[in-house]
């Protein structure tokens, strides 16, 4: 048991150390490789409400990875590629990006990341015009090992025998539940990581489908400590983006308890109608709905979220 903990350890501080390399190269890459039209191309690619909702969708199902996709914002936010509000944008698009990774969870595909940096390498060595974009992308896919890494460490702590006890523990009790899933999700560092495991818990009935429910619903909120991580050394119009980002979630969750009961329902529902074959296939559904409304709710109240960024901007001159 030490040795594994000491490598699990081992496990997050490296994971931590290239996910932290990694978004300091892709800042320092994009400020000094693209010129000002591609700039430009960027900007306009994301300048509205719609387009970066659905920039941060494509992203997040590219990399399978909100967290990845956050911190990519971020970094284009801190090199000036896009403004506050876009960032914004990109970030709540990408919460429902990610649900195609939770349903790729399900049928046990892993670590795009090791494609990303290999396909990426090819190109590297193959093609000598395009090297220092492509370099941008090694860099992605070092970000994306890191946080895969930094996973594989907290999940060799979090998936033993002590953690499971508590999971069934709290069954009975959809906070408990809920402040399980912020929790873990904090320590791992990645809501799909945990949805994962709720999955794999749920299909071998170990836990009820309304404590995996609810466990979900905390993930999305503890998920967001990822996007603390992206915003160390940057300035104070990035933390006000997360800040909101988390209110967002927050709100999300909120709404969805309210409806818990009817939720669970209708989920149990397509659940023997469609999903009986694999459980996973519930949670995943479940997570999907809960992020499509989320975001709908987001997209409505985008304006809102953007009048408060001016007025913090405006604040600080």
């Amino acid at each position: 048991m030490i040795n594994q903990n000491y490598f699990s350890f081992i496990y997050i501080l490296c994971g931590l150390s290239l996910f932290l390399f990694s978004l300091d190269q892709i800042k320092c890459t994009l400020s000094n490789l693209f010129t000002s039209k591609l700039k430009q191309l960027i900007s306009k690619s994301v300048n509205t409400k719609f387009k970066s909702f659905l920039f941060g969708f494509f992203c997040a199902a590219l990399i399978q990875s909100s967290s990845g996709t956050t911190a990519l914002a971020i970094s284009l936010l801190s090199s000036k590629f896009i403004k506050p509000k876009d960032c914004l944008g990109i970030i709540i698009g990408a919460n429902l990006g990610t649900c195609i990774t939770t349903f790729i969870t399900a049928i046990n595909i892993e670590y795009i990341s090791l494609f990303i940096i290999i396909i990426s390498f090819v190109l590297y060595i193959s093609l000598y015009k395009l090297k220092k974009y492509i370099i941008l992308i090694i860099y992605i896919g070092i970000m994306l090992l890191g946080l895969d890494i930094l996973n594989s460490g907290f999940t060799n702590i979090i998936n033993n025998k002590e953690i499971y006890t508590i999971i069934q523990n709290i069954q009975n009790s959809n906070i408990l539940s809920i402040l399980f899933g912020i929790l873990s999700t904090a320590i791992i560092q990645s809501s799909s990581g945990i949805i994962g495991i709720v999955e794999g818990l749920y299909e071998t009935h170990l836990t009820s489908l309304e404590s995996s429910i609810a466990i979900m619903l905390g993930a999305n909120i503890g998920t967001t400590l990822t996007g603390y991580l992206a915003i160390i050394n940057t300035s104070k119009e990035t933390k006000t983006i997360i800040n909101l980002n988390l209110i967002f979630n927050i709100l999300g969750v909120v709404l969805f308890a309210l409806f818990f009961v009817p939720f669970c329902n209708y989920i149990r529902y397509m659940q023997n109608n469609f999903f009986t074959n694999n459980l996973k296939f519930s949670i995943a559904f479940a997570h999907f709905i809960f992020n499509l409304i989320s975001v709908i709710l987001g997209y409505l109240l985008f304006d809102l979220f953007t009048y408060y960024i001016n007025k913090k901007e405006l604040s600080q001159w």
